[in-house]
């Protein structure tokens, strides 16, 4: 006569691990995004501070200024806090720095890699945010925040 011994059987194992396996490949894509976009606000808080910098060098100087890190100029570093951002100053659209800005916040590393809807963050002068993703195509609209600001 078969005595059950109180353990698992081979089949029992290989089910548990299918299941588990079903579960972690449905998990996965959602912790993704939510590290990316987490990762994202590190861009955001970046551009907001350069933005503001940037206005308060317009009241100290009449103009604004494409110079980040250097002691005449924003005097602060280009890298976003956690680092998965590099900021940069543009001029706008046929206008010239002295009238208004663009930052441009270009993701790095991993979230380069990870996150390519939103690969560039943008913030004007005038409060436009938008993004282009990593073919330079714009993935959420001209002053409509979208997915990559939201």
């Amino acid at each position: 006569m078969f005595k059950y011994s109180g353990a698992f059987s081979l089949v029992e194992l290989i089910v548990a691990m299918a299941i588990l396996g079903l579960l972690l490949a449905m998990a996965t894509p959602g912790y993704v995004h939510q590290l990316n976009k987490g990762r994202r606000t590190d861009g955001h808080q970046l551009l907001l501070k350069m933005a503001a910098k940037q206005e308060l060098y317009f009241m100290q100087h009449h103009t604004f200024t494409d110079s980040i890190s250097s002691p005449e100029g924003l005097n602060i570093s280009d890298l976003s806090e956690q680092g998965h951002y590099r900021v940069s100053v543009e001029m706008c659209e046929a206008r010239a720095l002295s009238e208004c800005f663009e930052l441009v916040a270009s993701a790095r590393g991993l979230q380069k890699q990870n996150d390519l809807p939103c690969a560039k963050l943008f913030l004007t002068s005038a409060g436009e945010k938008y993004a282009l993703n990593s073919d330079n195509a714009i993935s959420s609209g001209r002053g409509v925040e979208g997915r990559c600001w939201g």
